[in-house]
């Protein structure tokens, strides 16, 4: 069955018609957040706000205008280059984060004393040794590199107390791993 007759279906009402195009087609959208991301954006996220919006504009697709699959990828790459501005806003007015800073700056310098993949290496076990959840909101933050309001919202806490939790950790981390021996 092809895509044109498949879109006749789901806008007739056949949600198996979408299961379809989306088994078909979920690559192609996650390769296309990918490249027009670089790898920064939550391609879940994306993939199912593109699915979303053309499954409830189906009607409006026009198969004399062009494939399916490129409609759909014009719906993806739209939406991945929203929450690449959506996220550059919320960086520039969020607090920045620098690794570098929590890992201790002086070691990332002097590579024969810590080699970066050690320093990585100490980092993840001063993470394992934390407790919930500062373990949770210094993964996502660190290596996730979630917003504090995201993390907040996927912990159900309030932004200020994830930020304390975050800086008073930062703080205990960066002694720990600033400790030579």
């Amino acid at each position: 069955m092809t895509d044109e007759e498949l879109i006749s279906k789901l806008v007739g009402g056949d949600r198996s018609a979408a299961d379809e195009l989306f088994t078909r087609h979920k690559t192609f959208v996650q390769n296309v957040v990918y490249s027009v991301s670089k790898g920064r954006c939550p391609s879940d996220e994306i993939l199912q706000e593109t699915f979303t919006k053309a499954f409830l504009k189906a009607n409006l697709f026009d198969p004399t205008q062009g494939e399916f699959k490129a409609w759909l990828g014009v719906i993806a790459r739209n939406n991945t280059l929203t929450f690449v501005r959506r996220l550059a806003k919320q960086i520039e007015s969020d607090e920045k984060v620098d690794l570098r800073k929590v890992v201790d700056e002086t070691s990332l310098e002097q590579p024969a004393a810590v080699p970066p993949k050690d320093l990585v290496s100490k980092l993840r076990k001063e993470l394992d040794r934390l407790k919930s959840p500062a373990r949770e909101i210094m993964e996502m933050r660190l290596l996730e590199t979630r917003q504090f309001d995201q993390i907040a919202r996927r912990l159900d806490m309030n932004v200020n107390s994830v930020k304390t939790i975050f800086y008073r950790h930062s703080k205990l981390i960066q002694g720990k791993l600033g400790r030579r021996g």
